[in-house]
This record gives structure tokens, sequence and C-alpha cells, in this order.
């Protein structure tokens, strides 16, 4: 099967420990939060850089509490 991205589009691939990411109240971070983060993302930044991006928004929503599962992000960029 092959699948066709427009130039500059990105794939975001994620575990559920990105979303089930908790905040010092309890609240995980959520699919609603990522994908906020998602639109925010600068326009033509590269796969890297959106990972950094996610990454830090992540970290610094969980930040001083301990997390029971993995966070990883993929990113792919069609270029």
């Amino acid at each position: 099967m092959q699948v066709a991205f427009p130039k500059g589009s990105a794939l975001i691939v994620y575990t559920d420990g990105v979303t089930d990411a908790l905040n010092s109240h309890r609240e995980d971070f959520g699919e609603n939060r990522l994908m906020q983060a998602c639109r925010a993302l600068p326009k033509g930044a590269k796969a890297d850089t959106i990972c950094e991006l996610l990454s830090s928004i992540v970290l610094e929503w969980s930040a001083g509490v301990e997390q029971h599962d993995d966070t990883t992000i993929l990113v792919l960029k069609a270029d």
C-alpha cells in the first residue's frame, strides 16, 4: 500500500504516553491539547523541529510529575 502526502505535509506518530502525560493536577495532556499544539506549529518546520517542539510542550505540561509510560514522537515530513 502507498500513501501520497502533499509536499510540506507531516505525519506525526506518537505513543499513548504523550496523551496520557499527567500534570501536577493529575490531568492528562490529551488528544485535544496535542491537536492544538500541532496546529500551532510553525509553517514549514522540519521534522526534527516539530518533534522537539511537541516534546518540549509535553515535558513542560508534565514537569515535576513522575510519568508511568514512555513518550515517543516520530515525525515524517514530505519535502
